[in-house]
């Protein structure tokens, strides 16, 4: 049976030397490694706030909502329910619909969302970070 050899000796062998021939120190324990830069959170030690709380934040949607006018006369009502990411600074972006009402009540919801002051940011291990929000708004029309 016929063994074919390899050409340069060193094929297959472990180089633990570096470029310069100096032995290269390996670490024993890394530790965790480090979060990617862009990574976004679900969950984290201390969530992001809207300034002034829950409380707040209603507060300010209520004051800023305008019922769209095709879906009052239609008596079209419901839930909609909005995504976004707030970043370490505690702006918003990457607005998205999770779940739609209708096109006029989606644009209402985003819109309001938009007119959003910045957030108390979230953090992990005491550092700002970015994190997934879920924020559900109800459209309901007044009992006439």
């Amino acid at each position: 049976i016929p063994v074919a050899k390899a050409k340069d000796e060193n094929v297959g062998k472990e180089n633990i030397k570096g470029s310069d021939d100096a032995p290269v120190n390996i670490p024993q324990d890394l530790g965790p490694p480090p979060a990617p830069k862009n990574e976004i959170f679900k969950v984290v030690e201390q969530m992001p706030e809207f300034p002034g709380g829950e409380n707040a934040m209603m507060k300010f949607i209520q004051d800023n909502i305008r019922y769209p006018d095709m879906e009052r006369e239609s008596d079209i009502q419901g839930r909609v329910v909005l995504g976004f990411v707030v970043n370490e600074d505690g702006s918003i972006q990457d607005i998205i619909v999770r779940k739609s009402v209708s096109s006029g009540i989606d644009k209402e919801a985003v819109r309001v969302l938009k007119l959003f002051p910045k957030f108390k940011p979230g953090k992990q291990q005491g550092k700002a970070v970015r994190v997934q929000f879920t924020l559900p708004i109800m459209f309901k029309l007044a009992n006439q």
